[in-house]
């Protein structure tokens, strides 16, 4: 799927039901973004291994502008603080209050820039 935010057209792939049942009653799953490592990268290689994950939680994995499936992107705003500003975008584009993030290598690092009150580190 794609979402175009900060200019940008932003690939991301959902895996996982939303809700799950629990002694009869539909309880939504927390959401976690999950961020491939780079500049360069991309998401394919999580699957595999996190798939096991939607047990519990929804994921979404995310390839960053200029990266992956996501379009080529300006080299001036290769930068941290635009795949950051980008992921809020995302965040509010899905209609999302709070996200964890799973971030690997450069992935990581984006949490840094990410507002304490609208995610959780995981």
């Amino acid at each position: 799927m794609y979402a175009t935010v900060n200019g940008t057209r932003l690939y991301f792939d959902v895996e996982g039901a939303e809700y799950e049942v629990r002694e009869g009653n539909l309880v939504k799953k927390p959401v976690c973004f999950v961020l491939h490592g780079g500049p360069g990268g991309n998401h394919i290689g999580f699957k595999p291994t996190f798939q096991a994950l939607t047990d519990t939680m929804q994921l979404i994995y995310v390839d960053q502008r200029g990266c992956g499936f996501s379009d080529d992107a300006p080299e001036e705003t290769l930068h941290i603080d635009y795949n950051v500003e980008d992921l809020e975008a995302l965040r509010e584009h899905l209609g999302l209050d709070r996200v964890w993030i799973l971030g690997h290598s450069y992935g990581g690092w984006l949490l840094k820039g990410m507002h304490g009150s609208m995610v959780s580190v995981y």
